[in-house]
């Protein structure tokens, strides 16, 4: 795949921003990019990727709202927990002196 700089003039179409996964959408026959490394995608690719990773969204944003409010309730049922042992340093009495 060709690769393209974000400061020089390149064709219109659909670039990918290698760091950041950023697309960046050129107008027209030509126009600028913004700063960074960029690889073209063809359109196809661009348009398949559209419904795909919505459907990916729509699928397991679910799973990871449930798993959050899961983690969300044991930290909280740790933290409780670990205050009402014995041993733990905030049931520890302040020292007279």
């Amino acid at each position: 795949m060709k690769h393209f700089d974000g400061t020089k003039p390149v064709p219109g179409g659909f670039y990918l921003d290698r760091k950041s996964w950023a697309v960046a959408v050129v107008n027209g026959p030509d126009g600028l990019l913004p700063p960074g490394e960029y690889v073209k995608l063809p359109v196809f690719l661009a348009l398949l990727a559209g419904p795909i990773l919505g459907g990916a969204l729509v699928l397991f944003l679910p799973f990871v709202g449930v798993a959050l409010a899961l983690e969300t309730a044991w930290s909280a049922m740790y933290a409780r927990l670990a205050h009402a042992l014995p041993g733990h340093p905030a049931r520890k009495a302040p020292s007279q002196g």
